[in-house]
């Protein structure tokens, strides 16, 4: 499998297998075979694992994979069965991790994802006579319904690790609608259908001691349109373990999630400026800007740290700052940078529109939880 030169798993690879139009092609037949056998319900449902090669140079194409970045490879189990689990932000984080998946493991993984049973309910295509529902499960999905997941609807994902293949779960249950890393639904956090839990029974059916739970973050560049996806180093989840174990390796499996964020310049910026709006600044200096970027680089070197910020961190600084421009989150004047408060102290409410409304607030958000970022912030934001 081709690397790129810094050594990441080059996604880049799908585009090798096959034409573009066999690709398609290979699709449009599999979508009228599903189609005809839902409405004839005759038949059995075509399964489209099989077809890999030629859906993934589809996919390649369809979701844009050229802009994937690979980081943490070595961290996926090269034997054996495993649960990934991640942050979850974007209706495409599936279409993204799939791949990350499959590469890091060298191909090894086809990995099944948990995904809620009525996700596509109300969507506007939902008239359609080919249930993207069912669609998803011919891919490899495993439907389930949420706060009351049965062990029938399990049995496929706890086969799947019982012949020593993967399966994803995010375990927020939930997009994050305000851009915290992991943003849970009340009381989800302990549920029966968390990560370690499926781990642990996971384990007990494929007749192992523990099974290895992968950590990964999923970090998205707005300037760029890159996607950055993180593994974390495995951690392994007893067979026999109890309910007050597993909620401990939930806790410390959402943490080792909040470390694998790939900080990159539109955070910190973000982080500033939102300082700035809660202690009553208008102003910060472009230079102070950079030499903030780059102190916060300097002091944080086992941080996840994206590589233009090595690089180049006047540069990614500056493209930062013409990003909320754009978002008319502030103005510039020579050097110097004016908050717009009417759009950074808005508090929006908990929706899909959080981003759009307050999009300082949305990324500061994303790394409120790393440690020492608030002083780091408050010393540059406040300081003469």
């Amino acid at each position: 499998m081709p690397d790129r030169a810094d050594g990441y798993p080059d996604p880049s690879v799908f585009a090798l297998r096959c034409s573009a139009l066999h690709g398609w092609l290979v699709l449009v037949w599999l979508c009228l075979r599903l189609t005809a056998c839902h409405l004839t319900r005759r038949g059995t449902l075509p399964d489209f694992v099989p077809h890999k090669d030629p859906l993934v140079r589809t996919a390649w194409s369809l979701f844009r994979w050229h802009r994937l970045r690979i980081v943490g490879a070595r961290h996926c189990p090269d034997k054996g069965p495993a649960l990934f689990v991640a942050n979850h932000h974007g209706l495409d984080d599936p279409a993204l991790l799939w791949p990350a998946i499959h590469l890091a493991s060298k191909e090894r993984f086809i990995p099944r994802f948990l995904m809620r049973d009525d996700f596509f309910r109300g969507f506007p295509w939902d008239w359609l006579p080919l249930s993207l529902n069912t669609l998803c499960e011919r891919c490899g999905a495993v439907l389930i319904t949420r706060g009351q997941t049965s062990p029938t609807q399990l049995r496929q994902a706890l086969q799947a690790m019982r012949s020593g293949e993967a399966c994803v779960l995010f375990p927020s249950g939930t997009r994050s609608r305000t851009g915290v890393w992991l943003e849970y639904r009340p009381g989800e956090i302990e549920a029966p259908g968390s990560p370690a839990a499926l781990a642990a029974v996971g384990a007990r059916v494929a007749g192992l001691s523990a099974l290895p739970v992968v950590p990964a973050g999923i970090t998205r560049h707005p300037v760029s349109g890159g996607v950055t996806v993180t593994f974390g180093e495995p951690m392994a989840i007893e067979a026999r373990t109890d309910p007050a174990g597993l909620a401990r390796k939930n806790a410390v499996l959402c943490a080792a999630i909040g470390e694998l964020v790939e900080v990159h310049a539109v955070h910190l910026t973000a982080a500033l400026l939102w300082t700035m709006s809660v202690h009553g600044r208008n102003r910060l200096n472009t230079h102070r800007l950079v030499h903030s970027v780059t102190d916060w680089v300097a002091s944080n070197a086992r941080a996840v740290v994206h590589p233009e910020l090595w690089r180049e961190p006047e540069a990614a600084s500056l493209r930062a700052c013409q990003y909320f421009v754009r978002q008319r989150c502030v103005g510039l004047a020579g050097n110097e940078i004016i908050l717009r408060r009417e759009r950074t102290d808005v508090c929006p409410p908990w929706t899909t529109a959080y981003r759009k409304i307050n999009p300082v607030r949305y990324w500061t958000n994303q790394i409120l939880h790393l440690k020492g970022l608030d002083q780091w912030a408050v010393t540059w934001a406040t300081g003469p």
